[in-house]
């Protein structure tokens, strides 16, 4: 190691290389699902099982024939929410205030 360099401790990434925390974000989403479709979503238990398939949450809340709809629905609120949440990190590390 050259001087200067010290170890850095051990980096995780999800299993699609991504290293991001995406949490609030997808809960944010469902949150939105919920509200928007008037079904009851349990946010814990959606915890739980982060990492699934979004057709496969999609199958815990919703029937069959409805599932599609209700992915495009988390979808773009998913976006919505990442894109308003990285702003406003690029925003802050760079020093300008945005509402």
């Amino acid at each position: 190691m050259g001087p200067g360099l010290s170890l850095a401790g051990p980096v995780g990434f999800d299993l699609d290389l991504t290293l991001i925390d995406s949490q609030a974000a997808i809960l944010a989403a469902w949150a939105e699902v919920a509200r928007e479709t008037g079904t009851l979503i349990d946010l814990d238990s959606v915890t739980r099982r982060l990492g699934i398939k979004l057709e496969d949450e999609a199958a815990y809340w919703f029937p069959a024939g409805q599932r599609e709809a209700a992915a495009d629905i988390y979808r773009r609120h998913y976006l919505r929410t990442f894109r308003r949440r990285s702003e406003r990190r690029r925003c802050a590390s760079s020093g300008t205030l945005m509402r």
